[in-house]
């Protein structure tokens, strides 16, 4: 994160191994609070490569489920009454899922503390996800090549869309080593660990279909570009790039389907593609049989009142069950239920047309 959330309340750089001392006992506390609510999950610190100096901030993951439990500032309230000292609550994006906070250290000022939530279901793959100093980020760029999978921080997947509409995403995996393994990275290299960033970014180069124009910030989108100008890492592996003989793999020649070749390696994708064009076509055969025009030609309505009746008549049917339902009665049935409930429609009161006596 930076660790420029806190500079108010005195956040400085911390030596790494004092840093993570101090990261170990933030853990331990929170472990605490998890354990004393019922989870099983732990806290995690996330890795940094081995050789870093000193430290900004702390980084560390908790369960979204427990978050969300307890709230972003009773949590950080929590924290201070187990560990005593005064802990700062701040966020600096309020719409950001990572909240803020901050140690104590001994001669004055603090050590910024950054509090992420992820869902329990991707927590395993967010540790190696977050690790390495933004290591991954190298890996979203190759993977967007690859027919736009999303190497995420929630998993590998895919946005599968028709026509220019999203119908939704399949999502591979969400296991770490096999995402990265599809990439054509070295899983067990990886999980090793990184001693320099020289280390990161020669294994990041290690891919046969590395390519370092994709990295190039011209060659990046504009939030891309905005985002990656702000990364010191980021901005150290373009310096590191330069001069050097790095493979320079031909993407304009490589005429495979990704997508298909996920879909076939990955058990259940298929399943997942499969079932979202059937919500496809079960969506558009819902609009042919209602839809404004359909109404109007049983009931001879327009306009407002049409408008004002296909409300209703969704609020007759159960507004939360209406999509279910019209996917599971055929054309005539919804023909003949148009039909009865606007003649009791034209019979109430045109004062309260919406009445919840039906």
């Amino acid at each position: 994160m930076g660790g420029n959330a806190l500079k108010e309340f005195g956040a400085k750089r911390v030596e790494s191994t004092r840093a993570r001392a101090l990261g170990a006992t933030v853990c331990a506390a929170l472990d605490k609070m998890l354990a004393d609510d019922g989870f099983t999950l732990q806290s995690h610190l996330i890795r940094a490569y081995r050789s870093k100096v000193d430290y900004g901030d702390l980084d560390i993951l908790l369960p979204q489920e427990f978050v969300d439990r307890v709230g972003h500032r009773p949590l950080v309230e929590r924290l201070q009454g187990v560990l005593g000292g005064d802990w700062p609550f701040v966020e600096a994006y309020p719409d950001a899922p990572a909240f803020h906070t901050a140690i104590a250290l001994e001669e004055g000022g603090s050590l910024q503390v950054d509090l992420m939530p992820v869902p329990s279901e991707c927590f395993a793959y967010a540790q190696s996800f977050y690790a390495w100093n933004d290591l991954s980020k190298l890996f979203i760029i190759l993977a967007r090549q690859m027919n736009g999978l999303r190497f995420g921080n929630d998993g590998l997947s895919r946005s599968i869309k028709i026509n220019g509409r999203v119908l939704g995403a399949v999502t591979f995996t969400r296991d770490f080593d096999k995402a990265l393994t599809f990439l054509g990275y070295d899983a067990v290299r990886y999980n090793q660990g990184f001693d320099t960033l020289e280390d990161m970014f020669e294994f990041a180069a290690s891919n046969p279909r590395f390519n370092t124009s994709m990295y190039q910030l011209e060659n990046r989108t504009n939030r891309g570009r905005g985002q990656d100008k702000k990364r010191v890492t980021y901005q150290a592996f373009l310096a590191w790039m330069k001069d050097r003989d790095l493979p320079e793999y031909d993407w304009a020649s490589d005429e495979r389907d990704w997508l298909e070749l996920a879909l076939d390696h990955f058990a259940g994708a298929r399943e997942q593609y499969t079932d979202l064009l059937a919500s496809k076509d079960r969506s558009e055969l819902i609009k042919q049989r209602y839809n404004g025009e359909v109404v109007a030609s049983l009931t001879g309505l327009s306009r407002i009142e049409l408008g004002a009746f296909m409300k209703a008549f969704k609020k007759h049917v159960g507004e939360e069950t209406f999509t279910a339902w019209l996917g599971e009665v055929s054309a005539e049935q919804i023909k003949t239920a148009v039909q009865q409930f606007h003649v009791q429609y034209r019979s109430m009161s045109p004062v309260n047309p919406n009445s919840p006596t039906l």
